[in-house]
């Protein structure tokens, strides 16, 4: 699926052809859930399918199951970095398994924090 995404600098508008990933999967701390919704609802307005445990995993669901589907079906996992995040295990766990799978790992910083040398190793490098 390519989307067509322009650009404005200045007067002269151009356009770039960029590959959009089937489905995102959002990976943070609990701590952020407001940021997330928004970020979340911000990318389905623009197109692009999100996956956020908070809309997706129900009462009675085997969560740890819905979890990995939802990383499978994935081809790329936006990291909110935050320090309540940095400090998460569950979200070095996911990118870790990002990692592993080749997945790009989309760094989006949502509040200033220092950033633990594990998780840059882990994603490649920021």
């Amino acid at each position: 699926d390519l989307a067509c995404v322009k650009n404005q600098f200045g007067k002269r508008c151009i356009s770039t052809c960029v590959t959009m990933p089937d489905q995102i999967f959002i990976s943070y701390s609990s701590k952020d859930a407001d940021f997330v919704s928004r970020l979340a609802s911000s990318l389905e307005h623009a197109g692009i399918s999100t996956w956020v445990d908070r809309k997706a995993i129900r009462g009675g669901d085997r969560w740890m199951d819905v979890l990995a589907n939802a990383m499978a079906d994935s081809s790329a996992v936006v990291l909110v970095i935050s320090p309540d995040s940095v400090k998460s295990p569950w979200v070095m766990k996911v990118i870790s398994f990002a990692a592993r799978r080749g997945m790009q790992v989309i760094p989006v910083l949502y509040r200033t924090t220092e950033i633990p040398a594990l998780f840059v190793f882990s994603i490649g490098g920021l």
